[in-house]
This record gives structure tokens, sequence and C-alpha cells, in this order.
């Protein structure tokens, strides 16, 4: 059983942390300001907007929905 593990990994834990952080305030002040945030999921585009802004095809960019 390890009980410290070795430094490169509590340093890699650090990173990932530190960049979790950063996209969860990321993505909370896209949401203030009203911007979607666009996840792949299973290779589906996925947004936490409303439905009336999907991608466009081809260009990933906002359009009207038809």
């Amino acid at each position: 059983m390890k009980t410290n593990p070795p430094k490169h990994e509590h340093w890699s834990a650090q990173l990932v942390r530190i960049g979790n952080q950063a996209v969860r305030e990321a993505q909370t002040r896209n949401r203030q300001l009203g911007i979607p945030n666009w996840y792949s999921l299973n290779g589906q585009l996925l947004s936490d907007a409303p439905a009336a802004t999907e991608p466009t095809p081809h260009t990933g960019q906002q359009g009207p929905k038809a």
C-alpha cells in the first residue's frame, strides 16, 4: 500500500485541480455574461444554452435555429 505518492504524481494532480478550477470559473463567468458553454459528448455537441442557439454545420458558430 502506498502512503506517499511520488512527487510527480502530486505535482500532476495539483495541476489538474488548478485547471479544473479555472474551467469552472470560466464556465460560471460565461453563464453570467449569457455566453453558452459547448461540450462534446460521444461526438455530439451539447450546450448549456437555450435550444435556439445550435451550431451551424461545418463552422461550429451560432446560427438561428431552422
